[in-house]
């Protein structure tokens, strides 16, 4: 993998072709690392039936210091130039949860009644739900979730 320097952190290439990621912060220093960890034990992955070894990539190191009260943004995206405009990011997220929720409500009669923790269910829902253009359906939309099979390490969409 091949990690560069950019302006306020990192670029991270998987290979020759791959889209980058970007680890960015709006203030501190990155430092490049590019130490593997071969073989990583994933004991979970294993009980699971999946293969249980990988090969980790220690990218960077991120150092900022925060005074009580601070903040940071931390970037991580494979947009071509993201924002690190924080408070802009916070705003957006929070009225993409306050429109999920609006939603819910209007799609599910029973939800005014319904337990808080249901409110947070459906956000936790909503991460699955990912942009999918296709050539018929340019604005198309999908859910990305696996069932993992009964001890074969098959996985059902």
């Amino acid at each position: 993998m091949a990690v560069a320097p950019v302006a306020h952190g990192l670029r991270v290439n998987a290979f020759d072709g791959a889209r980058p990621l970007l680890l960015l912060a709006d203030r501190g220093e990155a430092r490049i690392e590019h130490t593997w960890y071969e073989s990583f034990d994933l004991p979970c992955e294993r009980e699971r039936g999946l293969d249980a070894t990988e090969d980790h990539l220690h990218a960077a190191t991120l150092r900022a210091s925060l005074e009580l009260g601070g903040a940071l943004t931390l970037v991580l995206s494979a947009e071509a130039a993201p924002s690190l405009d924080g408070e802009q990011a916070w705003r957006r997220r929070a009225r993409h949860e306050s429109e999920v929720r609006a939603s819910w409500r209007r799609a599910q009669p029973t939800a005014e009644r319904a337990p808080e923790w249901i409110s947070q269910l459906v956000l936790a829902a909503d991460q699955f739900v990912v942009r999918r253009p296709l050539a018929d359906d340019p604005d198309g939309m999908t859910v990305i979730a696996a069932i993992t099979g009964s001890g074969t390490g098959d996985a059902t969409p």
